[in-house]
């Protein structure tokens, strides 16, 4: 079976993909598969999904949020790789700086940028509040003051949208990011119980599966990265 970057594809990329995919399954018999568990799970993410979708097109604050979030996800690994490179290099002072700040960054979230906003908001606070009460000496040996200032600023900056939305909208509910990444593990799973079963068995009806399931990401993905190439020429 192909392999799908769940990475490039927006969020409506993503929809259209997992509903076109569930929609391949309909009128089999899941169970005689084997497969009933696995499908029923990416129809029960792919509906958090879409109710997510749904009600953040009416959410002036949505893509706000999203692209404040994005940019923060984007400084935050910046200045974790950064910190990580440093341990490779020739000063021992910088290796051994790089160790204790890495100690700290994992403390609160190696993966943080993956996190949900509530979670990320929280790991990224405290891991700032740390390094600015324990590490201002490491940031100076590791020439690191400017990407951690971006950092700050980007967290800063995210916080202010999201408390603007705190006065106007419900933030109890889930995000679209909280809701991506079990439809993507989902989507994943299923495919691989799919790609696993026929590989053992030669079953026909998988390989009519796969045969379905191919040109599904072929087309998808030849659609994201032509969009891709787009925006990066913008």
């Amino acid at each position: 079976m192909k392999t799908i970057n769940f990475g490039i594809l927006t969020s409506d990329a993503l929809y259209t993909f997992a509903q076109r995919f569930a929609d391949l399954f309909q009128g089999r018999d899941m169970a005689a598969l084997g497969m009933d568990l696995f499908y029923n799970r990416v129809t029960k993410t792919l509906s958090d999904y879409d109710s997510v979708l749904k009600r953040d097109m009416k959410d002036p604050y949505t893509l706000v949020t999203a692209e404040k979030d994005r940019i923060r996800d984007e400084r935050f690994v910046g200045f974790r790789d950064y910190v990580a490179a440093c341990a490779h290099r020739e000063s021992e002072e910088m290796q051994q700086a790089s160790e204790r700040v890495m100690k700290t960054i994992e403390r609160y979230g190696y993966s943080a940028q993956a996190m949900g906003y509530k979670n990320e908001t929280a790991a990224l606070n405290n891991l700032i509040t740390d390094i600015e009460t324990n590490h201002v000496a490491d940031l100076t040996s590791l020439v690191a003051d400017e990407w951690f200032n971006e950092l700050k600023t980007a967290q800063q900056d995210f916080e202010a949208v999201m408390q603007s939305r705190i006065t106007e909208t419900v933030t109890d509910e889930l995000t679209i990011k909280e809701t991506r990444r079990p439809l993507e593990k989902a989507l994943r799973n299923m495919m691989a119980i799919i790609e696993l079963q026929h590989s053992m068995t030669a079953d026909a009806t998988l390989k009519e599966i796969i045969d379905d399931i191919d040109p599904l990401i072929t087309r998808t993905m030849s659609t994201a990265r032509a969009a891709q190439t787009r925006k990066e020429a913008e």
